[in-house]
Formats: structure tokens, sequence, C-alpha cells
């Protein structure tokens, strides 16, 4: 019988080389990771909105306490006047994402992403407007989508709006 001596001193001597490889490998992933985001960190809160924005996203879809922080620093970017912040900011406060539902602060933001030049955002907030009970505002910013996007037609919207409010005649949107 040939002596596996050698045979398994050379396999466990392979085997704990492997798996010290393994483990340093698994530690420069994870401190590689942890500077990223370090780094990413120092950027945002230096007021790289982009980094800010980064931030916010990858924040957005955890816990609540992690949405809270999404918002700080979408907030921040939305300060500086990053347009995915200010709609990221506009839905978050519709839909209670982070936070308790505002409307108002939707609205806010919505018209701020609206100025900064997504007409898509008027639509947006038309919506907001309607679900708040202010059928008159919803139709102005429906009306005022319509003129700046020229592919889109809210007409349906502003026709409902009509119904349930008979005032609104198209001369006072």
């Amino acid at each position: 019988m040939p002596n596996l001596l050698p045979i398994k001193k050379a396999f466990s001597d392979v085997s704990l080389v492997l798996n010290k490889l393994f483990i340093l490998t698994c530690l420069l992933l994870i401190s590689a990771k942890l500077a990223g985001k370090i780094n990413k960190y120092d950027l945002a809160r230096k007021g790289d909105t982009e980094a800010q924005l980064s931030l916010g996203f990858s924040l957005s879809g955890g816990n609540p306490l992690q949405q809270q922080e999404a918002l700080y620093w979408m907030r921040k970017a939305g300060n500086n006047g990053n347009l995915k912040a200010c709609q990221y900011l506009g839905n978050a406060y519709h839909r209670g994402i982070g936070t308790a539902s505002n409307l108002k602060k939707s609205i806010e933001w919505y018209l701020k992403a609206a100025a900064i030049g997504d007409s898509y955002s008027l639509l947006k907030a038309g919506h907001v407007f309607d679900s708040d009970g202010f059928p008159a505002l919803a139709c102005a910013a429906y009306k005022l989508a319509e003129n700046r996007i020229p592919d889109t037609n809210p007409q349906e919207f502003i026709l409902r709006l009509q119904k349930q409010e008979p005032s609104l005649t198209n001369e006072k949107i």
C-alpha cells in the first residue's frame, strides 16, 4: 500500500493557502466597498450633487431609517438643482416614502422639477392637485403640461374634472 501521508500533507497545505487567499480576498472586497461608501459620503457632505443623488438612491430601498436618510440626501441634491432628486422628492412626499405624506411639499418639488425643465412633472403635479381636491389647480397644471409637451393630451383629465366642477371653463383654466 502506498504511503498517502505526503499527499495528505500537500493537500492540507494547499487547502490552508486557498482558505487564507479566500479570506484575504473577502477582506479586500469589503474594505474596497466601505472605502467607496465612505468616499461617497465625504463627497456628498462636501456638496457633490451626484454623490448626494447616488446616496439617496442607494438608501431609498432600505428600511424606514434608511429611507429617511435617503430623503435627507435627495433634499440636498434637489436644493442644488438636481432634476432627478426633485422628481424623487415629489413622489416621496406624495406617497409618504420615508416621511409622512405631504401633498404641499410634493407639489413644491414637482413644480421645482418643472422649473428646471421637466414638463412631465406638471402632469404629476396635476395628479397631486386632483387627489388633494383642488380641481382648478389640477386643470391648470394639466393645461400647462399640454402646452409644454406636444405629444401629451391630458384632455381626458381636464374633462373629468370639469364634469365634477362645472365652473371650470376653459377660459378660467
